[in-house]
């Protein structure tokens, strides 16, 4: 489920991961803020799961560098549309973030691109810091200490306002383009050189590659909302010089860079914040530096420099501070710096008409430099008493929404004819009721009176639609008006005002019921049922705005639903009207086909001589037609039995050509006719993966089937059986016939020969579905999975194998057709490592049966691994493509060392036969695995070595037994 932007309403936050525990133990939802360099080779398309941290609500943010010194925080300009185009491919394989960064500091020297390697820094003023933290692994060790000695001599000379001015000394207060000249004559070069050799990131070209990259990250699917922040600038650094910037003022580079990007142009930005010593009375001090500075603040409140020059039609903007820290490292005492940084952010937040600052991320948790926290326990209970603080974000905001966007009230409001809180609201109609669905007539806020006030209409048709001002908090900066998930202007709006408590309701489309209002982080059994289209409903209960939805308590008046009570969205998430309020006789609906379409079936479907299906006898039915048939719409639709009834013209599962009726949905309103999708069935090698659809098809000892004995079938395999293709094509009776070798769904392993299609036109044998949101798999980019080990293992146990065994077994009541994964031969103590990025979701111990295992979330499903000896990742732990998750083992009802591995694929349904898990063979890298010798030919087996432990085929381990408050992974 998508991650929204700002979903955590505290302040607090951690720079780089570890931190969150402390957060988490306070019950507080801080921020998580992430480094990645990730390069610009659009080729690239890794990623970071980031979906641990969604689990415990926190909110994350991700700065996305092209790379550290001297590769340059952006690339040269020649390379801003790569960098854009892998950002994007970055953030598309990176589930659980919304709030991304582009670039660190552009304004210093050092994150120049193009910087060369051998050059000898000492960067002027706060630049000193981001230089450590970068440039330690990629210059020679005997530079960087020699830098690092002069560096710490320096701060003690120049980070004291205090400090002697002598001859060769100078006051932090005055210009740091001094300090720059004097570096440079020491390092032997021209005081106006300014590291020349890298190019001068510009605000124009910082902006030109932050619109770039906006414009790639926001047009993925589901990113559309995505925060895109420009770039923390450096404060106190004055090395970026150049027309109308001469002396290169920091506050000044940001203004630029707002100002070439514009309102529509920009998410928000990031700032750093530092105070010179570990002083928490330098959070509030109005120190300021000398000419030709004068009057920008000395310490931490440079962030109001910064804040106050940000463009007027730009202050609704969010400002996240991702980076503060005392520049001299974190002290091992306790001196109040952490707590004096969050009371002074969150008394800003509370100041009338003041830029919302959503985050303070302290500079950071780990490293190997003097800003590492996470071993100095002073500032650690200096953090942990700040927790047990109030320190919000959420008072005032003054988000830029969009005009036709839609907003509830959650409770009765005034309407006011003008934003303020004068006494008016008679002029504009009275009070909104609670919930009462409202539709925003600008997305721009107004501030009147220190509140923030929206222009709302009432939602829906008609004259008496009543229009004014409604304030969007309360005094205490609680929500009054909350907006809605999607847009206002859409398909569904034609369907008429919005319920109201009371009315009577019919579904537009297909709408999943729940036990509970909302959709986000839900368990599986809150879904109380999928309700068709056009059930009429009454709504017994609120409406309740929750996870950006509103929901209604809605019972069906008739129909097999009748017995069912549940929560239901009045609007998808998208914005597309779910529910409308019935008002008597429906209007006809559109039909779905004309006459000459091309459809298919969606399950089996029985055809007809005439429409309908009550009290027809026997002779009726003409045949039953498998799922994905083509069939070719003649006529319809007519109604009958309340049904939708289409005369269409199809092919048997023999290939007799017949013409009739089918329904386009049945009785309980799943439906049974669908749009048809044409494509060419695929050709195998020998050795590739063959998946069968959705219907079960005959294995033969011989291609063909006409004039066959019946001894010629071997077996059925399954539906979603894998197989290896081994030998084929051959011709048989118009048809393609492959030799294939797998597990029948009566349990034993076969070798034989498959058709490819039906006789009438249904695919029996195709390629795997990608993972949802990826190429995984595909062979000829080499895209899979990763194994989940680093060497090669053979496999104990099939999918689908010992069906009479496993049978006994159940995942909510429903027996397991077959063993529901692969079982590989891993010896004891085998490295096991995750398949793709994710998070664990589970890590426990099943007695009796899965033993030791691993649950991890990912983008497109979840991936088990059990039977494990030793788990080392904990629930909520992100882990990248190929991490250590402990070792294998042989534990729970584990019948010899193995690895039990399976997939699940979104959106699965636990009730399927298999738990909800799909075979995981065919997006693993066939290089990787050693396919058991008893499903393949003779000439493709490998030949016995030593190896034997590769070829044993285990026995069939046990499961626990189904059981009240059991619940399986």
């Amino acid at each position: 489920m998508r991650h929204s932007p700002g979903e955590s309403i505290w302040l607090y936050g951690i720079h780089d991961a570890g931190g969150e525990q402390l957060m988490l133990e306070s019950g507080k939802t801080g921020w998580i803020v992430c480094s990645e360099v990730v390069g610009h080779d659009p080729g690239d398309f890794s990623g970071r799961c980031f979906l641990g941290y969604r689990l415990h609500k926190l909110g994350v943010i991700c700065r996305l560098s092209n790379g550290r010194y001297p590769l340059g925080t952006i690339p040269a300009r020649q390379h801003h549309e790569d960098f854009a185009r892998r950002c994007a491919n970055f953030v598309s394989a990176s589930p659980g973030c919304n709030i991304w960064i582009i670039g660190n500091e552009p304004n210093c020297a050092a994150e120049r691109p193009r910087v060369k390697s051998g050059a000898r820094l000492k960067p002027a003023g706060r630049l000193w810091s981001a230089f450590t933290a970068t440039a330690r692994s990629l210059v020679k060790p005997r530079v960087f200490q020699a830098a690092t000695e002069a560096g710490q001599e320096e701060v003690k000379a120049t980070n004291s306002p205090q400090a002697t001015v002598g001859a060769d000394e100078a006051d932090p207060r005055e210009s740091p383009a001094r300090f720059s000249s004097l570096r440079s004559e020491t390092e032997g070069r021209s005081a106006g050189s300014d590291m020349a050799q890298g190019e001068v990131l510009t605000p124009a070209l910082y902006a030109r590659c932050y619109a770039l990259c906006r414009s790639a990250i926001r047009s993925l699917p589901g990113h559309r909302d995505d925060q895109v922040l420009v770039a923390a600038v450096a404060p106190w650094n004055d090395q970026t010089r150049y027309a109308g910037n001469e002396w290169g003022d920091w506050v000044v580079y940001l203004r630029d860079v707002l100002a070439l990007l514009g309102a529509a142009g920009c998410d928000g930005f990031a700032l750093h914040c530092h105070t010179h010593q570990a002083d928490p009375r330098l959070i509030e001090s109005e120190a300021t530096m000398g000419t030709p500075f004068s009057g920008r603040h000395l310490e931490f409140r440079a962030y109001r420099d910064f804040l106050a020059e940000v463009p007027q039609d730009m202050r609704h903007l969010p400002a996240y501070i991702t980076e503060a820290d005392p520049s001299v490292a974190w002290p091992e005492r306790n001196t109040g710096w952490v707590r004096a940084a969050y009371d002074e952010i969150a008394a800003w937040n509370r100041s009338p008409g003041a830029q919302t600052i959503r985050c303070l991320a302290l500079y950071r948790w780990d490293g190997s430099d003097r800003w590492r926290i996470r071993d100095k326990r002073g500032a650690l209970n200096d953090f942990r008493l700040a927790l047990g603080g109030d320190h919000r974000w959420r008072f005032p905001l003054a988000e830029m929404w969009r005009r036709k966007d839609r907003a509830v009230p959650l409770t009765s409001l005034p309407l006011h004819a003008m934003p303020g809180n004068g006494d008016d609201s008679d002029k504009a109609g009275g009070e909104i009721r609670p919930f009462s669905l409202l539709e925003l007539v600008d997305g721009r806020p107004v501030t009147a009176d220190g509140r923030i006030w929206r222009a709302v209409r009432e939602f829906g048709t008609g004259d008496e639609l009543r229009q004014g001002w409604v304030t969007q908090y309360g005094e205490r900066g609680e929500i009054l008006l909350a907006r809605l998930a999607g847009r206002g202007a859409n398909a569904g709006d034609e369907a008429g005002p919005p319920i109201q408590p009371g009315d009577s309701a019919r579904t537009l489309d297909w709408v999943r019921m729940r036990l509970t209002p909302g959709y986000v982080g839900k368990p599986a059994e809150d879904v109380v049922a999928d309700i068709a289209p056009g059930v009429l409903l009454s709504a017994t209960g609120g409406p309740q705005a929750v996870d950006g939805l509103r929901w209604w308590l809605l019972r069906p008046l008739s129909g097999p639903e009748s017995d069912y009570v549940g929560w239901m969205a009045e609007f998808s998430p998208d914005g597309l009207r779910l529910l409308a309020r019935d008002d008597g006789p429906r209007q006809p609906e559109k039909p779905r086909f004309r006459t000459g379409d091309a459809a298919e079936t969606l399950a089996y479907v029985r055809l007809r001589i005439s429409p309908g299906y009550v009290d027809k006898p026997d002779d009726d039915v003409i045949a039953d037609i498998w799922p994905g048939t083509p069939v070719t719409i003649v006529r319809g639709p007519e109604t009958a039995d309340e049904l939708a009834w289409w005369e269409v013209q199809a092919k048997t599962g023999t290939g007799e050509d017949v013409r009739g009726w089918m329904a386009e949905a049945s009785p309980e309103g799943n439906p049974l006719l669908g749009v048809r999708t044409i494509a060419a069935p695929p050709v195998f090698a020998t050795g590739d993966l063959a998946v069968v659809g959705a219907v079960p098809v005959r294995v033969r000892r011989e291609p063909g089937y006409v004039n066959k004995a019946d001894g010629d079938v071997l077996g059925e395999f399954y539906a979603r059986a894998t197989l290896v293709v081994q030998g084929g094509p051959k011709r048989r009776d118009d048809l393609l016939w492959w030799r294939v070798g797998g597990i029948i769904a009566a349990g034993g392993e076969v070798r034989g020969w498959v058709a490819q299609t039906t006789p009438g036109g249904v695919l029996l044998l195709g390629l795997p579905v990608p993972l949802p949101g990826t190429e995984i798999p595909n062979p000829k980019t080499g895209a899979y999975l990763g194994m989940p080990f680093a060497d090669h293992y053979g496999v104990g146990q099939l999918w689908g194998e010992n069906p009479a065994f496993y049978r006994r077994f159940g995942y909510d009541g429903v027996p397991l057709l077959g063993h529901n994964g692969i079982d590989f031969l891993t010896p004891l103590g085998t490295p096991l490592l995750a398949t793709d990025a994710g998070a664990a979701l589970t890590a426990g111990y099943e007695p009796g049966g899965l033993g030791h295992f691993v649950l991890l979330a990912h983008s497109w499903g979840e991936s088990i691994y059990a039977h494990m000896d030793r788990i080392e990742v904990t629930p909520g732990q992100t882990l990248r493509r190929g991490q250590r998750l402990g070792v294998s083992g042989n534990s729970g009802g584990s019948t010899g060392p193995h690895l039990h591995f399976a997939i699940r694929i979104h959106p699965y349904e636990r009730a399927d036969g298999y738990g909800g898990y799909s075979d995981p063979l065919p997006y693993l890298n066939p290089d990787g695995v050693i396919v058991p010798e008893y499903i393949l030919d003779e000439e493709l087996r490998i030949v016995r070595t030593e190896e034997e432990g590769a070829f044993v085929r285990l026995e069939p381990s046990p499961m626990i037994d189904e059981q009240p408050g059991l619940v399986r992974p």
